[in-house]
């Protein structure tokens, strides 16, 4: 039992932005930074005051006849949060709030190839890490979460961008996943 209770958040907080991807759904090029900060506070309908900061950069370069490799960087650090609102593991395989730390950082690789005009297959792997508060650093085996897997896409309707993506990914003490998603995973 994790003891996490549900809160209220309501919060505010500037954004600074860029994005030269040339295609958001399907990029091949480019690249991509988001920097923010999420103030909740309790006169916003929220139950405490805490904040959010997040910092987020993805990489796309395209090789070959449709080939891109890609790497992401994701980062969310928390002030005075309480344990429901720590940062998750940012990573395929990892379910949204299954790992929680008052820290996080993560760094994922992805190779996508092209296998015909509507078809790619990729190969992916990635750490994150947990850390701040009862967690120490990622020096701590326990706190660091990898991920490693491959997956195939099928283009239904290119002139909409619109992606079927079914991947295997595994994870810590051998945990693993099928994932489908409608799109490209970032």
């Amino acid at each position: 039992m994790l003891g996490l209770t549900g809160s209220k958040a309501g919060g505010v907080g500037p954004v600074l932005n860029h994005d030269s991807r040339d295609i958001v759904d399907a990029p091949k090029q480019g690249w991509y930074f988001n920097l923010n900060n999420i103030a909740y506070r309790q006169g916003i309908e929220g139950s405490n005051n805490f904040n959010v900061y997040r910092a987020d950069f993805r990489q796309y370069w395209s090789h070959g006849d449709g080939n891109v490799f890609a790497v992401r960087q994701s980062n969310q650090w928390t002030a005075d949060a309480p344990a429901s609102a720590y940062a998750p593991v940012v990573l395929r395989r990892y379910t949204i709030g299954e790992f929680l730390g008052k820290y996080m950082s993560s760094f994922e690789v992805e190779e996508s190839h092209r296998l015909a005009a509507r078809w790619t297959a990729t190969l992916f792997a990635g750490m994150a890490c947990l850390y701040g508060g009862s967690r120490g650093g990622c020096t701590d085996s326990s706190n660091r979460f990898p991920n490693l897997g491959a997956g195939v896409q099928h283009v239904l309707k290119p002139a909409q961008g619109i992606v079927a993506n079914l991947e295997f990914a595994l994870g810590k003490e051998g945990n693993k996943a099928l994932l489908f998603k409608m799109g490209y995973a970032w």
